[in-house]
């Protein structure tokens, strides 16, 4: 018989924030977090969660996550919303009609990044928290704003975990990095076709039904362009069968005359843009380190060979303009989201600063990862003492999430390890 996990307690913590942190005049937000932990463990130092995205709230249900109960053996986690998101100030299609301009409407957005959200975590950490530092781990876009932590207050910075969250510090373009994910994105086509090779037929079958596109339900009509945003799946580790799955059940009938409801609202819902737009608007201006974005996707999708040759390929993680006009929900943005990939973007990272690193970082990467390009990662790294990678051949993207206590346990061990040594001025693998 096992034994009852202990159940764990909960604080909540709303605070009022600065838009901009370097401009006390330009307006508020609010800012969630929700800190859990063991009522047995209440001395515990604190652990700071970001979440991947960008524009995704923090863990709800977080009694049923396997590696939030291993880290509070260790730790009391504070699971932020990021500025956006959840309860925190969220932005949703509502958000548009408050502005009376694009203009405006895209200045406000850009506040939004990395950069602010890191300087909302020095705000908890200090005026909530009162503590000189924590521990930080970073989920995937959560892992870019740890390492943008480590650019502008690692001070406050007892360690730092991360998994497929290494950002690509050296990339002096979005298109350099664009092209890297759409080739992988490629390379998981052709795995998945391998491996389910009659899905190519029914996936062509409904493309060609949808040249004509459908209504699913109100006024969102399912496109052929909607349902090869559905390629966003193949980087889970279930990801492969979940689509094969939803391919199977496509048709109403065997000879595939017609395309399912239940098929096209399942296929329709899979990107998860329309309620967390903030992901759609500012996805690629994450990678932006002091220049603009200029749609670098629709850019090297036009001219990509393999896409103009094999238009039925599944997309990967790329955000296309045309967006704000096929997701009902992103239209009110469209103009802003325009107006924010031709805005110059801050720089996100201190190289100078970097390269002195001297806290203890452990980044858990995958061999095969669809939204984090492994070259990229490792030319960072190489770049900042003290970095220690623990590079996984089988496990996927969302792996904190399916294999939680292995992860947990495997990244604290490694900490554990590299707090014994001094850091070193060399790129270590763990």
């Amino acid at each position: 018989m096992s034994m009852k996990k202990e159940q764990l307690e909960e604080i909540e913590h709303m605070v009022c924030v600065p838009l901009d942190h370097t401009s006390r005049g330009s307006g508020t937000l609010e800012l969630f977090a929700r800190e859990v932990f063991y009522a047995s463990n209440t001395d515990a130092p604190l652990l700071l969660f970001l979440q991947g995205g960008p524009g995704f709230a923090s863990p709800r249900h977080y009694q049923d996550y396997e590696w939030i109960h291993e880290m509070a053996k260790r730790y009391r986690i504070v699971l932020l919303d990021q500025r956006g998101t959840g309860r925190s100030s969220p932005v949703g299609p509502e958000t548009a009609k408050d502005f009376s301009s694009a203009k405006a409407l895209a200045h406000y957005l850009s506040h939004f990044r990395a950069d602010q959200i890191v300087q909302d975590c020095e705000f908890l950490r200090e005026q909530t928290f009162g503590t000189d530092t924590w521990t930080v781990l970073g989920q995937s876009f959560g892992g870019f704003c740890a390492y943008h932590y480590l650019s502008v207050a690692p001070e406050s910075l007892t360690a730092v975990m991360t998994t497929g969250g290494i950002p690509p510090i050296t990339a002096t373009s979005v298109t350099q990095v664009v092209e890297k994910l759409i080739n992988t994105g490629i390379a998981f086509n052709e795995a998945y076709f391998n491996r389910y090779p009659k899905d190519l037929k029914k996936l062509i079958r409904a493309l060609n039904l949808l040249q004509t596109p459908i209504t699913v339900f109100g006024a969102n009509r399912f496109t052929q362009q909607k349902l090869l945003d559905v390629g966003i799946t193949l980087g889970q580790e279930s990801g492969f069968e979940t689509l094969h799955y939803l391919l199977d059940e496509a048709f109403t009938d065997s000879e595939a005359t017609l395309l399912r409801y239940a098929f096209a609202k399942q296929a329709s819902e899979i990107m998860n843009i329309e309620t967390n737009p903030l992901y759609a608007i500012l996805h690629e201006s994450i990678y932006c380190n002091g220049f603009a974005s200029h749609w670098a996707a629709d850019r090297v999708y036009a001219k990509h060979p393999t896409f103009k040759k094999h238009p039925y390929l599944l997309r990967g993680e790329t955000i296309r303009k045309t967006m704000f006009q096929e997701y009902p929900a992103l239209r009110p943005f469209a103009h802003a989201a325009n107006l924010l990939a031709r805005y110059r973007w801050p720089k996100l990272y201190d190289m100078k600063q970097l390269r002195q690193n001297n806290v203890p970082v452990i980044s858990l990467q995958y061999d095969h990862d669809l939204y984090v390009d492994s070259e990229l990662a490792q030319e960072a790294v190489m770049r900042i003492p003290g970095v220690k990678v623990w590079q996984h051949p089988t496990w996927h993207h969302d792996a904190l999430r399916v294999h939680g206590k292995q992860v947990v346990r495997g990244l604290l061990m490694r900490l554990d390890k590299a707090a014994r040594k001094p850091i070193v001025k060399a790129h270590e693998r763990a």
